[in-house]
């Protein structure tokens, strides 16, 4: 038996997706990833809703991983999200999280609808829809993965997995780690801003930046500092109209030198960012937006910042703050 070609299909469980599945399973093995493989030279596997693709996309570019996986020699051929038209719209609205639905990975599970939605499309080699969506939400698809052939219709979805071919792009694709990583982006790419800066975030002004949704910004990803919690790294994410801050673990100037990494490769990483007076603590955050105006997002981000005096009145209120006299690196 030969290699074999792995298609993965994600999107929420409509039923304009299932009978868009429908239309393939005469020609092409659709299964779901973890029932038993078929013996069959082409696989469709449908992930469940609440999977996102893209860890799936990044572990199994590696082929060796893949056939581990299939218990033979096997390519990840593409990634496709199929997208029903008529509920994009409030999909990309929506509030609803995901147990809402009953899509949910777990009880614990606290994702946005439009949070997984935007996952999906950013993953995907091809998104299809189940009929031509609205010219703006046309446009936000490409400005949230300009790399990806947007297609309509089911047709074109068994074109896709009966080809022997592969169009794949190399990893990352996502908009916000092209920006990030700051690599070149498509044509047609949105405006893009990457904001870095090695001062806390004012709380009460960075809450208030939140609360205002600017409407330019679809996406944003990074992580963020608040003067008020000095140690703690928080997450922010923001997909359409849905945005979440989490903690996302602790910075490296805030823990012990026996707590650091012991690569020395990921140490040297660290310290070439390394703040004398902060450490590793610093904002990282990509905003992208059709409409996005980077000078006036850069601006609205850094009247966001603490002041030196504000940094002062915690530092006094609190005993001794980090930064007040100098971060210094634990490895010597």
């Amino acid at each position: 038996m030969g290699e074999l070609d792995v298609h993965l299909i994600a999107g929420f469980p409509y039923a304009a997706k299932r009978a868009t599945l429908d239309e393939v399973r005469a020609r092409i093995a659709v299964c779901e990833p973890d029932r038993r493989l078929p013996d069959s030279e082409r696989v469709a596997l449908v992930l469940p809703a609440h999977v996102e693709p893209a860890p799936l996309v990044e572990a199994w570019a590696d082929h060796s991983a893949l056939a581990a996986w299939a218990g033979r020699p096997a390519r990840l051929r593409s990634t496709t999200v199929v997208l029903d038209a008529d509920h994009l719209e409030r999909d990309l609205q929506s509030q609803d999280q995901l147990s809402d639905r009953g899509w949910a990975a777990h009880p614990g599970d606290a994702r946005s609808v439009a949070d997984l939605l935007v996952e999906q499309v950013e993953a995907a080699d091809h998104i299809v829809t189940t009929r031509r969506p609205p010219r703006r939400y046309a446009s936000l698809l490409r400005a949230l993965n300009p790399y990806a052939a947007l297609l309509d219709r089911g047709p074109a979805l068994r074109a896709i997995l009966e080809s022997r071919e592969s169009d794949r792009r190399p990893w990352p694709r996502a908009s916000w780690q092209r920006v990030r990583d700051q690599l070149d982006l498509a044509p047609g790419a949105p405006p893009s801003l990457l904001y870095r800066r090695h001062r806390p975030f004012n709380p009460t002004r960075f809450e208030h930046w939140i609360a205002q949704q600017a409407p330019d910004v679809l996406r944003a990803k990074g992580r963020v500092w608040l003067a008020d919690r000095p140690d703690v790294v928080l997450g922010y994410s923001r997909a359409a109209a849905v945005q979440r801050l989490f903690v996302a673990g602790r910075w490296w100037a805030s823990v012990s030198a026996a707590s650091w990494p012991r690569d020395r490769t990921r140490q040297r990483q660290l310290l070439a960012r390394w703040d004398p007076r902060f450490g590793d603590r610093h904002q990282e955050v990509v905003l992208l937006g059709p409409e996005l105006e980077p000078t006036r997002a850069e601006a609205a981000l850094d009247a966001c910042l603490a002041t030196d005096a504000e940094l002062a009145n915690l530092a006094s209120a609190g005993g001794a703050w980090p930064g007040s006299e100098g971060t210094s690196t634990p490895l010597h």
